[in-house]
């Protein structure tokens, strides 16, 4: 009957006793009333059940999880909400992945975001993206960006340095910035 309702199960012969453990194995026993059949053991069952106070995954399922809905960009408040965790548990998970090297962090507006390293997404900032519309035009210089933007030229420098870092844009000879070559998907968030 175990294996008709595809239930994990592990039979204990000293006791002739069955160990039934998982959310999922108990839910499958709540939905059928199979505790029902047992007058004795149905009133200790509907407690324990009724009792869970949140799920317990399997050994690396939020990761594995984590990292299949990691092609797009996250924050880790909207992971946590969706794997009903905390925000430091999912901190603690994404960090481990960033070493180990399978995701990259950004942080734009105050948010900051995780995303597969291999989706080839690079996640910038809105005032970013206007640079780079116009830098898409021409070579510009941050003294030029400065005056089009009404920013502060020290401002213009630190942001094109920062493009720099993600690969997206270069200084050239004459101290000038030009659009790189990328084969990266830009959002803008």
């Amino acid at each position: 009957m175990f294996k008709q309702l595809n239930i994990e199960h592990h039979f204990r012969p000293e006791n002739r006793s069955y160990d039934i453990t998982h959310k999922t194995n108990w839910n499958i026993f709540a939905k059928n009333k199979l505790a029902d059949l047992h007058p004795a053991k149905k009133c200790l069952f509907w407690r324990a059940y009724n009792d869970f106070k949140e799920e317990h995954y399997k050994s690396h399922h939020i990761r594995d999880e984590a990292m299949k809905m990691l092609s797009l960009p996250y924050t880790v408040k909207q992971l946590a909400i969706t794997f009903n965790r905390s925000e430091a548990h999912l901190s603690e998970i994404l960090g481990n992945l960033k070493k180990e090297g399978k995701v990259q962090y950004y942080k734009t507006n105050n948010a900051g975001f995780w995303i597969r390293k291999d989706a080839n997404k690079i996640i910038i900032s809105e005032i970013k993206h206007k640079y780079l519309k116009t830098l898409n035009k021409s070579k510009t210089t941050a003294k030029e960006l400065s005056l089009l933007f009404k920013r502060n030229e020290r401002s213009c420098r630190n942001r094109l340095a920062e493009l720099r870092l993600l690969g997206l844009v270069e200084k050239n000879e004459d101290k000038s910035w030009s659009l790189k070559d990328t084969n990266c998907e830009v959002i803008v968030k």
